[in-house]
């Protein structure tokens, strides 16, 4: 499938492939229905039962919209009052907000549909997955969120007018979404497993370190013999909060020193949004900078959040700068930190959500030989680096998900594309 897109995108880049396109109202493509309540539920197989859509069906599981199983079913003798698909037509939620979160599903069997449930049944000149695609973009449900209605309007619906290319570019466009959407649930695959690893990799690399050797039971756990336990405040040279300088005075704030805010560290890197300030702001705000390549940690709000900085920064007031000694690697500690994340979560609850200065010293952790700490830093530092290619390749097929959205649904206004 991968083949077929790439193909298509080499036509593509060679103007091979162009969109036209007419116009038609969504009345004259497909007729509209509601679904109806029904109170007679079975969570049987039975072959005289059919399939009964509720609104929970219509989450996605999988990269296509094709919806496979649901979870009641209803006795065949008792579908007369009910609303009743075929096979191939198109299932949305009836309420605006449901549709980004649930989407849109083509039915693989005649099917009977719940209240808060619309079926869209194609009359031919209209692909369902084409249908199916456009009907899910961000394009199309922006267009609804300027409706001032809890419920899709029918009327906005019908009267819509869908841009339509030639049947075989409608196969073409839903096949490129299809294997698009195929890519991103793979990577997502690769991504989880690739987390995993590093989970099961970093508890083994901290209990068990990479050599031969004996072992010792500690107050926290098993150790290799060669290793110490110590407090953290023991081997840090520093260990001190920042200052967050005062917004009245906007001269502060148009230096050229990096000031590092907990909302600038996002996962476990800094944010391109820092704000920048003078010498004169740290100072009046008691603040001082950190020198590259030692540690920032979060103490209140998103506690325990953790980077290791490339260059000399500033920080707020609710971050610590950390300088350990001689023998603690500063990224053997950043590893450390990430380890302990879920025991930093619990401070997250307290009132107020915070860790502090006593707290974080006392903080026990397994002290390695310096060059055993650097050894397992740098594995961890490999692993990561392929999760941080996976994530960079999932956000780089969102991307061109989204160009493609933009290109073949929301600029057709144009009488033609070419792309």
């Amino acid at each position: 499938m991968m083949t077929d897109f790439f193909e298509m995108m080499r036509q593509a880049d060679n103007g091979d492939c162009t969109v036209s396109y007419q116009y038609a109202k969504g009345e004259t493509l497909f007729s509209l229905v509601r679904g109806k309540k029904s109170h007679i539920l079975s969570h049987d197989s039975d072959s005289d039962l059919i399939p009964f859509i509720t609104i929970d069906d219509l989450s996605h599981i999988g990269s296509d919209l094709i919806l496979y199983n649901t979870r009641h079913s209803i006795p065949e003798s008792e579908i007369s009052s009910l609303v009743i698909l075929d096979k191939d037509a198109l299932v949305i939620p009836s309420r605006r907000s449901l549709l980004k979160k649930k989407g849109v599903r083509i039915i693989s069997k005649k099917s009977a549909i719940d209240k808060g449930v619309i079926g869209l049944i194609p009359k031919g000149t209209i692909n369902p997955s084409y249908l199916g695609y456009y009907i899910g973009s961000s394009f199309f449900s922006n267009l609804l969120q300027k409706e001032n209605m809890q419920e899709i309007p029918t009327k906005f619906i019908n009267n819509h007018l869908f841009p339509l290319p030639t049947q075989d570019m409608q196969i073409i466009i839903s096949r490129l979404f299809l294997t698009i959407d195929k890519t991103i649930e793979k990577t997502d695959t690769i991504i989880g497993k690739t987390h995993e690893a590093l989970h099961g990799l970093m508890q083994g690399l901290f209990s068990n370190g990479v050599r031969k050797t004996a072992f010792i039971n500690t107050t926290i756990g098993r150790i290799p013999d060669t290793w110490q336990v110590r407090t953290l405040e023991s081997v840090c040279t520093i260990m001190k909060k920042g200052g967050t300088p005062v917004r009245s005075v906007s001269e502060f704030w148009q230096g050229d020193i990096p000031w590092v805010a907990p909302t600038d560290i996002i996962g476990r890197k800094l944010g391109d949004d820092m704000e920048f300030v003078t010498s004169e702001a740290i100072e009046s705000a008691g603040s001082w900078i950190l020198p590259a390549h030692n540690i920032l940690f979060v103490s209140r709000g998103p506690v325990g959040a953790s980077v290791i900085t490339e260059e000399e920064m500033a920080m707020h007031s609710d971050i610590y700068g950390i300088i350990p000694g001689p023998e603690l690697e500063p990224i053997f500690l950043y590893w450390y930190f990430f380890r302990k994340e879920r025991y930093f979560t619990r401070f997250r609850y307290e009132k107020p959500p915070s860790i502090t200065r006593k707290e974080l010293g006392s903080l026990l952790i397994p002290l390695p030989p310096p060059d055993e700490q650097r050894q397992i830093a740098s594995v961890m530092n490999t692993l990561d680096k392929k999760l941080n290619h996976e994530q960079r390749y999932k956000a780089h097929l969102i991307k061109l998900r989204n160009a493609l959205e933009k290109s073949l649904f929301q600029e057709p206004f144009k009488n033609q594309i070419t792309f």
